[in-house]
């Protein structure tokens, strides 16, 4: 936050009133005039403090900005998204009291309402907005200092990032309409929504050191973030994926709610469904609640979900996607693809080195294949007089699939080794023979060498051809 009140200093209120002098007439530009003009002292108001909206005042209170109407923390991002825009605010000039005396005030001023005042140490820089320029992005702005009211003629100097004529862009109202929206902000807008957002003020993603999960859905577990392993542990034979630990990790500490809810006015909260507790390398312990319902005391239930903090007054409600933090599951965290627990480098796409294997189809269809080197994917016959032609469509289909991590990954058991004799397909790759069975809308990839089983959901529709007439071109040439 020291960030954006240092960028606040500089760009608004000495930016601000750096202008360049032009006709009035006409408000033509005079080319390479420029000349730097502060309307105030800024030394003698002290600290910049807070910004006051009509409808939200933000206020350094305890080293710590707040929304004065509800008493929350601010978000700094969405604080220095605000000062970002009005940064850009520069004067083209300053009207004379002549010239204001030339027309009404309403001609520069219609309404009296489109105000915001910084916030200092020693008093407030009120902002009146005014009326927009007809025939270019101009508009009025008037700004009461400590020497006395200044009426000047604005302009938003943000860069035009969409590709527009120049007609286009002197009319556009946009940059003017978004200064007003400042204007109309709401107390919610500055609301600071992270669910710990006082301990991300003294801690990094780092420090989250372990997540114990208990959830309707799964059965409860807990992670180790520093040494990326799970209790229980993964099965032998099966791997960890440690960038899922990373991810995890990193969406946990960014959790943000879509609304903040006082508990008295949300109520009581019924139908607990998950429970998350987090222990941090500083020491702090924190403990999620993940409710359905909130009844309130005239009975009304609303539908939703809503996380309780032992640590916070307030109750967060957050979307479904993000409730999906509370519900993971140990696989989640395990590596879910046939060729990687193989521990071997896999069938690589983009490899220096030819490929070989082996596919045999269950009808008896076999052939010797070998993935090309280089970028372009392509599979060829070992035997160049083989009388099949690979399709390079079909293949890379099958291998994209197997190289994308399945739902759920466990150690084989008699019944899957007797599923073997319904495998579709077999590709043997480096002595591994790897099955490939479809039941019940899902696809069973079997490792009986290492003993590892992936099983994928596909529904109705299979995602790769099982037949070998798919994986050929038998207008060149058919199996034997």
């Amino acid at each position: 936050m020291k960030k954006t009140i240092f960028l606040l200093g500089i760009a608004v209120f000495l930016g601000i009133f750096t202008y360049h002098f032009e006709e009035l007439g006409g408000i033509k530009k005079v080319e390479g005039e420029k000349n730097a003009r502060a309307l105030f002292d800024q030394t003698q108001l002290g600290e910049l403090i807070g910004l006051r909206l009509p409808r939200a005042t933000v206020k350094k209170v305890n080293g710590q900005f707040r929304v004065m109407e509800t008493d929350q923390l601010v978000d700094a991002g969405k604080l220095q998204e605000v000062f970002d825009i009005l940064g850009y605010l520069q004067v083209r000039r300053i009207l004379s009291s002549e010239e204001l005396k030339l027309v009404s005030r309403k001609e520069f001023f219609p309404t009296e309402e489109e105000r915001f005042a910084f916030v200092f140490e020693k008093g407030e820089v009120p902002v009146l907005i005014g009326k927009k320029v007809d025939h270019e992005q101009s508009f009025y702005l008037e700004v009461k200092t400590p020497g006395g009211v200044k009426t000047v003629l604005a302009y938003d100097s943000s860069p035009q990032v969409q590709p527009v004529s120049e007609e286009t862009y002197r009319l556009n109202p946009f940059k003017y309409n978004r200064i007003l929206s400042i204007v109309h902000l709401q107390p919610s807008f500055f609301h600071d929504t992270f669910l710990f957002r006082e301990w991300k003020r003294k801690a990094g993603v780092d420090n989250i050191a372990k997540v114990e999960f208990q959830n309707v859905r799964n059965i409860p577990f807990s992670i180790d973030l520093k040494n990326k392993s799970t209790v229980p542990v993964a099965p032998a034979g099966i791997r960890y994926l440690n960038k899922s630990f990373q991810d995890y990790a990193a969406s946990l500490y960014n959790m943000q709610a879509g609304v903040l809810w006082a508990p008295q006015d949300l109520g009581t909260l019924k139908e607990k469904v998950a429970t998350l507790s987090i222990s941090t390398t500083t020491g702090d312990k924190f403990m999620l609640e993940l409710f359905k319902k909130a009844q309130s005391a005239k009975k009304q239930v609303r539908i939703g979900q809503f996380v309780k903090m032992a640590h916070e007054k307030m109750i967060f409600e957050i979307s479904p996607n993000t409730s999906k933090l509370l519900f993971a599951s140990s696989q989640d965290f395990l590596e879910k693809r046939i060729y990687q627990n193989m521990g071997a480098a896999g069938l690589t796409l983009d490899g220096d080195k030819e490929e070989p294997f082996a596919i045999l189809f269950k009808h008896g269809e076999s052939a010797s294949l070998t993935i090309q080197k280089g970028d372009d994917f392509e599979v060829k016959p070992t035997n160049p007089g083989a009388s099949v032609k690979p399709l390079n469509s079909s293949f890379s289909q099958l291998f994209s699939f197997l190289f994308t991590p399945g739902e759920r990954v466990s150690v084989m058991d008699k019944d899957d080794f007797k599923m073997i004799s319904k495998a579709f397909m077999t590709i043997t790759y480096q002595d591994h023979p790897i099955h490939l069975i479809y039941e019940e809308r899902e696809i069973f990839v079997l490792n009986p060498t290492s003993g590892i089983k992936i099983n994928y959901y596909v529904g109705n529709e299979i995602p790769i051809a099982m037949e070998a007439d798919d994986y050929f071109d038998t207008r060149i040439g058919k199996f034997k």
